[in-house]
């Protein structure tokens, strides 16, 4: 007999743990285990490729979100039990189980079942969330920028407002900031909108991105925050709070700095 692999005993075990009360509720739409094992299969190519995602986002259609709610209001909580019994019987080494958010987008099929793995600040001391995106997102997602006014200090005097929930930033003249610096990549880092807080996303790939002279390939920003991009420095802040520039590692670049005006369309 052919042994099992983990995740050939987690996919029985997750239909163990329901006892097909969602099947039943579902039918022949998609079903609890079905969330359950792909979140298994994720963190599984995840841990065989070196990786350790504090955090795993599951996006689900809002109809299907609201169904899986109705029956199960813990469903994430359920999730939750379901990947630290995988761990555990894969004989994982983690340093902590991954966050869970469970997201209810109306832009995903019925069906589909898209999970991100994210290697940043757990957003809470909770192990699970439970969050839903509105129909006008776009409008929603404009109001909390807004109200987070949140920007960057570039050169210790150039103020760029972040009114967008994606800004890149690099030597190359479509960035959204150009730091025209030859140390600087084309497309060097950005920093995304992600769930209430900005976060900075090395995208270089040669580990010349800091935080604080700390290496970063993706972290939450927090006001204070000195981010290097090589040898060009610029400072994180928001509010009404005003971040104290620290002078340049480098040769004056004030001229060679470009800003990019914030789109408003």
């Amino acid at each position: 007999m052919t042994k099992q692999t983990p995740f050939q005993k987690f996919e029985a075990l997750a239909q163990q743990l329901v006892e097909g009360s969602f099947n039943r509720f579902f039918g022949g739409g998609l079903a609890l285990p079905d969330i359950a094992t792909a979140l298994a299969r994720v963190l599984e190519n995840d841990v065989h490729a070196g990786l350790n995602p504090t955090q795993y986002n599951i996006y689900l259609n809002d109809k299907t979100f609201d169904k899986l709610i109705q029956a199960e209001p813990d469903t994430a909580v359920a999730l939750q039990n379901y990947l630290a019994a995988f761990v555990e019987q894969a004989d994982f080494s983690l340093p902590q189980l991954p966050h869970l958010t469970l997201v209810a987008d109306p832009a995903k099929g019925a069906r589909d079942v898209v999970i991100e793995a994210q290697v940043a600040e757990r957003p809470s001391d909770h192990t699970v969330t439970q969050i839903r995106i509105a129909e006008d997102g776009a409008a929603q997602f404009a109001a909390d920028i807004a109200a987070l006014d949140a920007y960057l200090i570039v050169d210790g005097q150039h103020h760029v407002p972040l009114t967008k929930s994606v800004i890149s930033l690099g030597r190359s003249t479509d960035n959204d900031v150009v730091l025209d610096a030859l140390t600087v990549s084309r497309k060097h880092a950005q920093i995304r909108w992600r769930y209430g807080r900005f976060i900075l996303y090395d995208v270089s790939n040669r580990g010349r991105t800091k935080v604080n002279n700390q290496p970063v390939t993706e972290t939450v920003l927090h006001t204070g925050d000195v981010i290097a991009l090589s040898d060009v420095l610029l400072i994180y802040g928001e509010g009404d709070t005003q971040p104290r520039p620290r002078p340049r590692a480098t040769t004056n670049l004030v001229d060679e700095t470009q800003i990019r005006p914030p789109d408003t369309s």
